[in-house]
């Protein structure tokens, strides 16, 4: 990407650039893309085909290094905040935000600031929890510790468990079968489609249909319809 050094810089920056902060006397550059160094950006990860990808933004601060200490090796290593540009989740000396700095992850917007992407994680002792969300439609997955969310602040209680949610349409499709279960497993060590516990709920619910059945029969009154479909679908899930 192309940056511009201190020394570069002219009275009036790129378009989101930070303003200068050094000399604006004349012999400047002139601040404008025919001023700056194409520079490689190191990633966290990098190979073929695979690794990570955070450009820096117009108006970033970066960290710059040289290569063996060559001056026309210049590469990328970091990114800063500063003065103007302050981390997506304060909490540090002189914050005003309500937590001790237990919160860490990602946060994004659009390039229009029209919108929010944001990955947390909050790493309060006996209060973890993880958030990824999307401000479009207010799509959001909460894990653990569940809280009204603020940036700046610890929201109030909520429960524990997980969170799925959106504003707008949502869909959850598997090709090769779903298992939702409001049973307790404690220390489960089961596959992933075990439906032992809604096999016996099943089987437990035909005993008490077959006793209603044997009542009803005594009595000379048409037997249950749902009795053969309670068989049918036990019969189904667990042949």
């Amino acid at each position: 990407m192309r940056i511009q050094f201190g020394w570069q810089r002219g009275s009036t920056p790129n378009p989101g650039g930070l303003t200068d902060t050094g000399s604006a006397q004349p012999g400047h550059a002139p601040g404008d893309h025919t001023s700056g160094s194409w520079v490689a950006v190191a990633e966290w990860v990098a190979g073929p085909n695979w690794g990570t990808s955070f450009l820096p933004r117009v108006g970033s601060e970066v960290l710059v290094e040289f290569l063996h200490g060559d001056i026309d090796q210049p590469r990328i290593t970091g990114q800063l905040y500063n003065g103007e540009v302050a981390p997506p989740f304060g909490g540090g000396i002189d914050e005003n935000a309500r937590h001790p700095g237990v919160l860490s992850g990602l946060h994004t917007q659009a390039h229009d600031g029209s919108g929010t992407q944001q990955w947390l994680m909050d790493d309060t002792p006996g209060q973890l929890r993880t958030r990824l969300h999307s401000s479009l439609a207010d799509s959001r997955l909460e894990l653990g510790y569940l809280i009204v969310h603020q940036d700046t602040a610890r929201g109030a209680l909520r429960g524990e468990g997980f969170e799925l949610a959106t504003q707008g349409w949502g869909n959850a499709h598997a090709g090769e079968g779903l298992l939702l279960s409001a049973s307790l497993q404690e220390r489960a060590a089961s596959t992933v489609m075990d439906n032992a516990s809604v096999v016996a709920q099943l089987k437990g619910a035909e005993r008490s249909l077959e006793q209603m059945q044997q009542t009803l029969a005594q009595q000379q009154v048409p037997g249950l319809a749902e009795y053969q479909r309670t068989q049918q679908l036990r019969e189904q899930i667990a042949p």
